[in-house]
């Protein structure tokens, strides 16, 4: 009997040190700056790309979380002009995504005006967000097959909400 009060106890603090753990390397948090932006994101995701520009993450579900950024060369074009062109784009060269949904709304922790287009194909969910600042244009894409957009929705948001367009 007291031998397996013994195991027990000691299975028991075995699984909470290892929530404990798994807790805190979910919280340790990775930096990215590039010329344009700032992001941080969390041990669950990896980067897999990076530039001056851009970087592309990827978790343990083959999930990614893509962030671009590009100038604006005429600083007085307005988000509703820029959504008009880039949904052209994007439908020319995507012409198999199903539009699910969209919006004009606030984005991230700095309420930016921006747009949130959500697409299926082929089993996949893609999440885009357009965001602008002065003359800067950022491009968020997470992606992930259907079962997990949920379940990661979360993790996303702390990328977008963690994400600083610089002022250079």
């Amino acid at each position: 009997m007291k031998k397996k009060n013994i195991l027990l106890t000691t299975a028991i603090i075995f699984i909470v040190l290892l929530f404990i753990y798994n807790t805190y390397n979910s919280l340790i948090l990775n930096y990215y700056t590039t010329e344009n932006f700032t992001v941080d994101y969390n041990k669950k995701w990896t980067a897999i790309e990076k530039n001056k520009n851009y970087i592309a993450l990827k978790n343990n579900n083959n999930s990614t979380i893509q962030i671009s950024s590009k100038i604006i060369e005429d600083n007085t074009k307005n988000i509703d002009d820029i959504y008009f062109d880039f949904e052209e784009d994007f439908k020319n060269n995507n012409k198999n995504f199903e539009l699910i949904n969209y919006s004009n709304t606030k984005v991230g922790k700095d309420y930016l005006d921006g747009y949130t287009y959500l697409y299926d194909y082929k089993g996949f969910q893609i999440l885009l967000v357009l965001i602008k600042k002065e003359n800067k244009m950022i491009e968020i894409t997470y992606s992930t097959i259907n079962q997990y957009f949920d379940i990661e929705l979360e993790d996303f948001y702390n990328v977008l909400n963690s994400l600083e367009i610089n002022n250079r």
